[in-house]
């Protein structure tokens, strides 16, 4: 097998990466999905991304990142899942606190790979779910859109998609 060694040149002598397929969404549709409901939100039309891979058996990079508002009262966290098309590729369950906070913000990220198979067009989405909703208040994704507003960045959003 070969060897990587780590030295100067592998550190500041970067590869061209300019042929690679790295396509970086971080200016959203929405500011906010906020809900009362305990059902499934589907946000394909609103956080998502969509690239096409060179092969088919290219390798896709995911950075997810996003902020959530949850757990006003008692077991109010929230569940997240990241699809590609109508695959589910991860589900976390009761992110949040369990105990009430009146409401509590926080960043939630993954890094993944997945293998989709195809050259044809693949979207990639979250959806969400609120374990409960005792307070009547909404709560789910904040902070969506990343649009510069006013000198100000107003989100911190972003669903990055690399080919490996």
């Amino acid at each position: 097998g070969s060897s990587y060694y780590l030295n100067y040149d592998n550190l500041y002598n970067k590869p061209d990466v300019s042929d690679r397929n790295i396509v970086t969404k971080n200016t959203l549709d929405s500011s906010n999905n906020l809900t009362i409901s305990t059902n499934i939100q589907d946000l394909s039309g609103i956080f998502y991304n969509s690239i096409s891979p060179s092969k088919n058996i290219s390798k896709i990079m995911i950075n997810l990142k996003l902020t959530y508002f949850c757990s006003v009262a008692y077991k109010e966290r929230i569940n997240i899942e990241l699809w590609r098309e109508n695959t589910l590729l991860s589900k976390d369950i009761n992110v949040g606190c369990i105990n009430a906070t009146g409401g509590f913000t926080n960043s939630y990220s993954i890094n993944m790979i997945d293998v989709p198979g195809s050259i044809d067009p693949q979207k990639y989405y979250i959806k969400y779910q609120l374990e409960n909703n005792n307070s009547g208040i909404e709560q789910g994704i904040v902070n969506i859109n990343t649009e510069l507003i006013n000198s100000n960045v107003n989100g911190s959003s972003c669903l990055t998609l690399y080919e490996l």
